[in-house]
């Protein structure tokens, strides 16, 4: 029976992380809490896809009754994917660049065929 109410009193949580620059004040978001694993698994590798996060990651939380305390752990992050993004501006001076790069060797493969 005390192994059932443990298993009851366990629950996962997921947390994001975000680019500080967007949210200076507290980076760190909890995004929701299950007592299913699986399900707190998924979610964060679904938050993960989505490229919109620094880091995600999922705790376990549970209650020690012979210790009296509650254990809070890290079971899972997940870093490294965010999107990159390019601005207009960007798209546009590398457009300028190409074609000017274009045009530069169009006009010196012409001129070298009209030399000859």
């Amino acid at each position: 029976m005390a192994a059932a109410q443990q298993e009851q009193s366990i629950e996962y949580s997921i947390y994001v992380y975000y680019d500080p620059k967007k949210k200076p004040d507290n980076p760190w978001e909890m995004k929701g809490v299950t007592p299913d694993m699986n399900v707190a698994m998924k979610k964060a590798e679904e938050l993960n896809d989505s490229r919109e996060f620094k880091k995600v990651e999922v705790k376990k939380k549970f209650y020690d009754e012979k210790n009296a305390r509650t254990i809070d752990m890290t079971l899972k992050t997940f870093e490294g994917n965010v999107k990159k993004e390019m601005g207009a501006v960007t798209l546009l001076a590398i457009g300028l660049v190409l074609c000017a790069a274009s045009f530069a060797a169009a006009y010196f493969l012409l001129r070298n065929k009209t030399l000859n």
